[in-house]
This record gives structure tokens, C-alpha cells and sequence, in this order.
């Protein structure tokens, strides 16, 4: 029986490339223009490096190929397609950026379901980034913009689209705005509070998760425990990590990125944002050297680079991803 902890987490783009794949096809049904390069392809092609170089080659390919000839409806779709690989394989940065340019090349044509369509993947993939004000904007954009596709309904497949992208747009602004009140839950105003009228002063309920902070920073939650490293860690922990660091000091705490179930002098965490990069990650603490005794961490220290050294795991491929600056202990009661 396989240990459930080898099992890599769940993809949280691969529900989402699914949902927009149904109503895009709504709207372009049939063969696609040969030209346009989709996920399908990606992942038949490139199964061993997935968005490597030779993928990242393809999807510009295809731009220039669709931009040369000028269809702005066709580069519409084909910079759509973009962004589902990259929502599919976790970038969701650039996929906020594809989308975006869908929406552009198709209001150049005053396509406005497909423009709806894009607002709303945009709007997913600001959320699924942690850029939730954002997101909101893209939901209220595509409210704004439905009404002016139900003015000309004639198609059958259009009616069954505006339906269904209606009904996807209002469940994700009721689950985005329930979201957002967790992470600010409501007060009483002054004159009303219960500290005149009780006595005692408001505390509003902890909440489930530290409230995400941006591009720069990340959290990360411990997951399990293994032997006595840092044991004044406990589990359920976040860890609030430095993404821009590139240079590394000597006994340093770091989270690191990598293919291996097993590693050694290591606590194992989870990102609040999947990465696409490494199917596992954990906490560890940087040494000068690399041995059995000190952990497989090496610096390089005219250039501050971190390099790894593995006894008897020369395959393990593995990374530094940021540097951990602070904590948040989720309180049970």
C-alpha cells in the first residue's frame, strides 16, 4: 500500500481549465485552426518537460504565426489557449496576462461574449493568485458586459453560454466575498460596541489561514513532522516566506523545492499557492558544508548561490525557494 504522504496535491488549475475548455467550446464548437496550439497538445508533446523550453518555443510560435496573419478572432482564441496551459501547469500570473490579451485582440472585433469569457478567466486566475480585489473587478466586469451579449441572442449555443457563464460568475462572487469577510470579519461601530454596554471588548474570531500578502511573500503551512528537527515547530504552522531572496546567509531557515518523498534533516510544508515547479516542498536549515550530519546544503560564498549535494541521491532534483522571515501559530480552541 503507497503512503498517502507520497501522493502529490491536487492540481487547483485543472477544475478551472475544465470549467472555462466547456463554455469556450460553447462558443467556438469544431476543429480549431491547426495553427493554434492548445494544452492537449502540450501534453502530448512535451509529457517528460512539461512548460519547458521546448513548450515555451511552440506557444510563441503559434503567436507569431496567428498575429502574422491577422484574424484577430483566431489570436483571440490562440492567446485563450495560452492561458489555459499556463493555468493547467500553475503559472497563474501569466495566465492573468493571456487572458487579458484575449480579451483585447477580441474587442477589437466586438466580440462580446468571448470578451465576457476572458474577463472571467482573468478573474479566476487573479483569484487563484491571491489578487482578490482584482478578481472582484473582473466578476463585476463580466455583469457589466453579459446584459449586451443577451441584447442579440440568435443562437441557441449563445442563450445555453450566457446561462451558464451567469450562473459560474455568481457563485464566484459569493465565494469570493465570503473569502474576503473571513479575512476582515465586521466590527460594531464605537458608539454601538459592546465595550460601553458589556464591559468587555470586541475579539473578532481567529481566522482559518494568515491573509495572503502579495507576490513577494508566500505562506506555507507545516504538514507533518520528521525525527527532531526544529521541533519548536509545530504542525498546522505557517511559515511566511521571502520569495526575492537570492542570497543566503549560514544557519538560515529556507524552504526548498524538490522531486524527493523523503527529505533528510527536513520538515515537510505545503504553499498556500500550489507550485507547478515541484511536486513536494519542506524546511530546512542552510549549512556551509554538505554531510549526513548537517543536511545536503551547500553555499557558494563569493556569489551567496545555494547549491545541494545528496549521499546516494544523485538524481534528486532540488532548489531553494525563498527565505522564511516569519511565522503564524493557528490557535485551536
Amino acid at each position: 500500500m503507497s503512503d498517502p504522504s507520497d501522493t502529490p496535491p491536487p492540481n487547483p488549475g485543472q477544475m478551472l481549465v475544465d470549467s472555462l475548455m466547456r463554455l469556450l467550446d460553447m462558443l467556438y464548437p469544431g476543429q480549431l485552426p491547426l495553427d493554434i496550439i492548445t494544452l492537449q497538445d502540450i501534453k502530448l508533446r512535451y509529457r517528460l518537460t512539461g512548460m519547458g523550453a521546448p513548450a515555451m518555443r511552440a506557444m510563441e510560435q503559434a503567436q507569431r504565426i496567428m498575429r502574422a496573419i491577422g484574424n484577430y478572432q483566431h489570436i483571440g482564441l490562440c492567446e485563450f489557449h495560452i492561458g489555459l496551459i499556463y493555468l493547467f501547469y500553475q503559472d497563474f500570473h501569466g495566465a492573468v496576462e493571456q487572458f487579458a490579451e484575449a480579451r483585447r485582440q477580441w474587442s477589437f472585433v466586438n466580440e462580446t461574449a468571448p470578451v465576457c469569457l476572458a474577463y472571467y478567466a482573468e478573474g479566476r486566475a487573479q483569484e487563484l493568485a491571491l489578487h482578490y480585489e482584482a478578481a472582484m473587478a473582473c466578476y463585476g466586469k463580466v455583469e457589466q458586459c453579459l446584459p449586451r451579449v443577451q441584447l442579440g441572442l440568435a443562437q441557441e449555443s449563445l442563450r445555453r453560454f450566457t446561462k451558464a457563464l451567469t450562473t459560474e460568475v455568481t457563485q464566484a462572487q459569493t465565494d469570493l466575498r465570503e473569502l474576503l469577510r473571513q479575512a476582515f470579519p465586521d466590527l460594531p461601530d464605537d458608539d454601538e460596541g459592546n465595550v460601553k454596554r458589556n464591559g468587555r471588548t470586541i475579539i473578532p474570531p481567529p481566522a482559518l489561514t494568515p491573509i495572503p500578502t502579495g507576490d513577494v511573500y508566500q505562506w506555507y503551512q507545516v504538514t507533518g513532522r520528521g525525527g527532531d528537527f526544529l521541533q519548536t515547530i509545530p504542525t498546522d504552522s505557517w511559515l511566511l516566506v521571502d520569495t526575492s531572496v537570492r542570497a543566503f546567509q549560514h544557519g538560515e531557515l529556507v524552504i526548498i523545492g524538490s522531486n524527493s518523498s523523503n527529505l533528510t534533516g527536513s520538515i515537510p510544508v505545503r504553499p498556500y499557492t500550489q507550485l507547478a515547479t515541484f511536486p513536494r516542498t519542506y524546511l530546512g536549515r542552510l549549512h556551509e558544508r554538505a554531510n549526513s550530519d548537517e543536511g545536503p546544503f551547500v553555499r557558494n560564498v563569493e556569489t551567496g548561490e545555494v547549491q545541494f549535494r545528496f549521499p546516494n541521491e544523485d538524481n534528486q532534483v532540488t532548489a531553494v525557494l525563498g527565505l522564511v522571515v516569519g511565522y503564524w501559530l493557528h490557535t485551536k480552541k
